[in-house]
């Protein structure tokens, strides 16, 4: 037994029951893997009683794992709501000194024989070498569909929670915060942006170091008792004031990652330069009402405030210059936040021909390029464009991961295959 057949079991359900201390628990939702460090899941949800449960879970064959794995020492495992354990043989507490609920999940023995005998993989298509007998304009006019399954539950799922006022601004705002984090930084600037009153931005929107202030502020990235040089205490005086006038409450420390990152994706000036961005808000959003894709390119190019072309981090000049975010990142908020804002405001406005035009954009992008796209090209299933890739992304997050495969739009089309292939043809 490993990890991460432990893992897989959870994504997929494949256990008899949880129990927390001695209760059984109903698990309304296993959460999202985590492919970066941190808890194994997040947005799990978990229902005790009549008390719901939400946000991420770690997991462990046993839970004195815990401390072989250092989490006891970690600020990024503060936060679970549970420690999903085979054996509970330890109570183990969080850097806070806090205990960390605990709970037993049951396997049956079958299927944890079944997991290993398949070699599980956590990147898979589960429907090879069937599939391969499909013409790939087949398979393209089977996935296609779900573009508007991928954009409603972007949009519903930025839109959800507590949402300060600014409406489809401050819808905007989150989604651009997010993708600014470069994947690694995703959760924590949108996060970071969640925790601050829409209308603390729009106040400032003219004032850049303010907007930076706030954000790098609510970021938990000033170290407001120390200043490491004049421009970190700068925008520390700025932060208190706005941090008081807004009752505002940052996300903590130690939530945002640099390991792994170029330097110019530093979450630090990756906060600058949605400051920047922000400066001209009114130009964006007048730019996203009318579907001004030439003017929105030019407004998300952008150069972080002089400091950061020229610094790593407060106190750390870099040696050289390090300028405007590049094409590829331009394309990231494209794709993932300003075609699904354009997408949103078409909704909220009532416009199916608003709605259209960002489905139209999407295919006038080029496809995208990451490890999923990659394992449907390795079955000869390309992309044309940027709208075949978040297609395959949707397909893959929601029906693959899970074990959707009933719910696949192509389900119909492979069974129907099934029928006919010879019995030698067929996976074993």
């Amino acid at each position: 037994m490993t990890e991460d057949i432990l893992q897989y079991c959870w994504s997929n359900r494949l256990f008899d029951d949880l129990t927390v201390r001695g209760q059984q628990v109903e698990v309304e939702s296993v959460g999202v893997q985590n492919s970066s460090d941190g808890p194994d899941f997040t947005m799990a949800r978990i229902r005790l009683g009549k008390i719901l449960w939400v946000g991420s879970v770690e997991l462990h064959l046993r839970a004195s794992d815990w401390y072989a794995h250092g989490h006891d020492t970690d600020p990024r495992y503060s936060d679970l709501i549970l420690h999903i354990v085979l054996e509970d043989d330890k109570e183990v507490y969080d850097q806070r000194g806090e205990r960390v609920p605990c709970g037993v999940l049951r396997l049956s023995k079958e299927a944890v024989d079944r997991m290993t005998k398949l070699q599980v993989s956590g990147r898979s298509l589960r429907c090879t070498p069937e599939i391969t007998e499909i013409s790939i304009d087949e398979i393209r006019s089977c996935f296609r569909p779900l573009i508007h399954e991928r954009m409603h539950n972007r949009v519903e799922r930025m839109a959800a929670g507590p949402v300060h006022e600014g409406g489809v601004n401050a819808f905007l705002f989150r989604s651009i915060m997010r993708y600014l984090g470069c994947h690694r930084n995703n959760d924590p600037m949108e996060e970071t942006a969640r925790s601050i009153p829409y209308r603390a931005l729009k106040r400032h929107a003219s004032d850049p170091t303010a907007l930076e202030a706030i954000l790098l502020g609510q970021a938990g990235l000033l170290q407001t008792t120390a200043p490491r040089d004049e421009y970190e205490a700068q925008l520390t005086e700025e932060y208190l004031f706005y941090r008081s006038a807004f009752d505002l409450t940052p996300i903590g420390e130690g939530k945002f990652r640099k390991l792994r990152l170029r330097p110019a994706a530093y979450p630090a000036r990756m906060l600058s330069v949605a400051a920047q961005i922000f400066h001209h808000e009114d130009e964006l959003m007048g730019a996203v009402t009318t579907r001004d894709w030439e003017r929105l390119d030019h407004l998300l190019r952008v150069e972080p405030s002089p400091y950061w072309q020229s610094h790593l981090d407060f106190g750390q000049p870099s040696s050289r210059r390090i300028g405007a975010i590049g094409d590829s990142l331009i394309r990231i908020l494209m794709i993932n936040a300003i075609i699904p804002t354009v997408y949103y405001y078409a909704e909220w406005s009532g416009s199916h021909a608003g709605k259209e035009a960002a489905l139209d954009r999407l295919r006038e992008l080029p496809p995208e390029r990451n490890s999923y796209i990659d394992l449907f090209s390795r079955y000869g299933i390309t992309a044309t464009n940027a709208l075949d890739t978040q297609c395959m992304l949707e397909l893959y997050t929601n029906h693959c991961i899970p074990y959707h495969c009933l719910s696949c739009p192509m389900a119909v089309r492979l069974f129907e295959l099934l029928r006919t292939l010879p019995q030698s043809g067929r996976s074993t």
